[in-house]
């Protein structure tokens, strides 16, 4: 009974620690990072996956600590809307119209429980520009009416076809894949996105001019005790042989387990700024021209205060300063 006990007694206070004391610690990170986080957190349950996350976390504090606030943030912010917007798809003819963003408001409303923020902040990203489009009378034009449209408009509809070109792999996947299978689609956009943060970091600490040298400034919050441990390797469990449970008990299930996992997390869904993707867009189309880093080429080394050739913050980032 005492091992037991303190066995017990370990797991809770490993799992205390990930989850309460592992956090981010200022406001150097934006919303989307912080929704990003907060989701892997509290819906990563392999010790191997939580080890990662925390070896990311290490690196990143070590190349975004001598930054100033502005460039940490806008470093996070970037690599957040690139890495969605960059993401491989597979080639589509997905078609997009008023009955998608209908599709997905109600998936929204419908799975509540069972999307992440991270995934709720994407798909409000998505419905968010898609209404945009729908108000301006573009979303579901016809043939004879594109060919009729006025200068405002021809400008408007170019806009959409910039921006589709870029989400119509995630309009097809939110249209398309159960709440769960998302989930997990946006939990590898997360790795990927901290991946790319760990290698930015270390190129904008290493060529930035304004860099603060003799200060470092955590983004991260690691605790130093309790957090997860590698189990050790040990005979194979014996797997119980268990009657199979109905589609209509596991959806229940999964609801309840995925609700439970929401509820923990720190964030404040109203304030998900789900309205930035346009902007975001417009940026990477401008660094894809010449004299910006197009996807694909060789990047030239950075100037000094500058990261990927880029010398001033995005628009998205110019909005909310």
């Amino acid at each position: 009974m005492k091992i037991l006990f303190f066995i017990l007694l370990f797991a809770s206070n490993s799992s205390f620690a990930f989850n309460k004391d592992f956090n981010l610690v200022n406001d150097r990170a934006p919303l989307e990072f912080k929704l990003m986080f907060e989701s892997m957190k509290y819906t990563l349950k392999d010790a191997s996956e939580q080890i990662r996350l925390i070896v990311l976390a290490q690196h990143i504090n070590k190349g975004l600590g001598p930054l100033a606030k502005d460039q940490s943030f806008f470093l996070l912010k970037s690599e957040v809307y690139k890495t969605l917007l960059e993401w491989p798809h597979p080639p589509s003819q997905f078609q997009v119209g008023s009955h998608t963003l209908e599709r997905m408001k109600s998936n929204l409303v419908t799975n509540k429980a069972i999307y992440t923020p991270y995934s709720k902040w994407v798909l409000e990203a998505l419905v968010a520009d898609l209404e945009n489009f729908q108000k301006e009378g573009i979303l579901d034009m016809t043939s004879n009416q594109r060919a009729n449209l006025n200068s405002e408009k021809t400008l408007q509809y170019s806009k959409m076809q910039r921006v589709l070109k870029h989400t119509r792999g995630w309009l097809e996947q939110a249209d398309t894949l159960s709440a769960k299978d998302f989930n997990g689609l946006t939990e590898q956009l997360a790795w990927r996105t901290l991946e790319r943060v760990k290698e930015k970091a270390a190129l904008f600490r290493r060529f930035s001019s304004k860099a603060i040298q003799d200060t470092q400034v955590n983004t991260f919050n690691i605790p130093e005790n309790g957090m997860p441990q590698l189990p050790k390797a040990g005979p194979a469990p014996v797997k119980v042989e268990t009657s199979e449970k109905g589609l209509a008990d596991k959806a229940a299930e999964e609801k309840v387990d995925a609700q439970e996992a929401v509820d923990k997390m720190n964030v404040n869904s109203a304030a998900i700024p789900a309205d930035e993707l346009s902007s975001a867009i417009d940026q990477i189309e401008e660094d894809s021209q010449p004299g910006g880093t197009a996807q694909g080429q060789k990047p030239t080394k950075p100037a000094p205060g500058s990261i990927d050739g880029m010398s001033r913050p995005a628009p998205v980032v110019e909005e909310l300063e």
